[in-house]
């Protein structure tokens, strides 16, 4: 089973739409979590893409706290932006979601930064390996992890189809139902890359995007 922890759809700044991802994740073997930025719009597609597919996928919410982002997995409403990181943290753990943070030690994807890692700390999970990110920074979130003794996460970053996949988390097959499911597949599982999403794909990303907001 592999899991691709962070993704983004058209309800944020991606151009792929939840039914893409979930048709593309039932080509590719792997379960996409829909992570928008500060939405959990997604959901209702994605659910119906799952169904029509018969593959799953996991609603999440990639929140802009005041100090950089953390995703809650399954949350069961969508949570506000730009609250303190604790009282964000305090939200999750209200909806009983799951606690995972992104890109941790990138400044350029407003990660959490080491001001913050007694928060990271109280966190479910961080990401060791993100599609987008420089492997430098990859690589000390997770020497942070082991050091910590943190669940170690990994997910691609897409923000257009094609970005889909490259990062994900391996893990035994099992059903994903609760965010203490997906904990213990975490428990179980190996972050895995099989490629990093180079400049010219980023670049090309940002004219799309651009370009389909001039004609809309």
């Amino acid at each position: 089973m592999k899991i691709d922890m962070h993704n983004h759809t058209v309800y944020s700044d991606s151009t792929a739409t939840p039914a893409q991802l979930v048709k593309k994740g039932k080509e590719l073997g792997i379960i996409p979590i829909i992570t928008d930025h500060n939405s959990i719009k997604a959901e209702k597609d994605m659910k119906a893409a799952s169904k029509k597919y018969k593959w799953p996928s996991i609603i999440g919410e990639e929140i802009l706290t005041s100090e950089g982002e953390i995703i809650a997995i399954m949350p069961n409403e969508e949570i506000r932006k730009g609250m303190a990181p604790q009282e964000t943290l305090d939200e999750i753990r209200e909806q009983g979601a799951l606690a995972y943070v992104p890109h941790p030690f990138s400044i350029s994807r407003r990660g959490l930064g080491p001001q913050n890692v007694h928060i990271l700390l109280k966190c479910d999970a961080i990401e060791v390996i993100n599609g987008r990110a420089s492997s430098m920074t990859d690589a000390r979130a997770m020497e942070f992890a082991k050091r910590h003794h943190l669940l170690m996460g990994a997910g691609s970053d897409s923000h257009w189809l094609g970005g889909f996949g490259c990062a994900y988390v391996e893990a035994p097959d099992m059903e994903i139902e609760t965010p203490k499911d997906l904990l213990e597949a975490l428990k179980k599982g190996k972050p895995r890359m099989s490629r990093r999403i180079n400049k010219v794909e980023n670049l090309y990303n940002r004219i799309t995007k651009t370009l389909g907001k001039a004609f809309k």
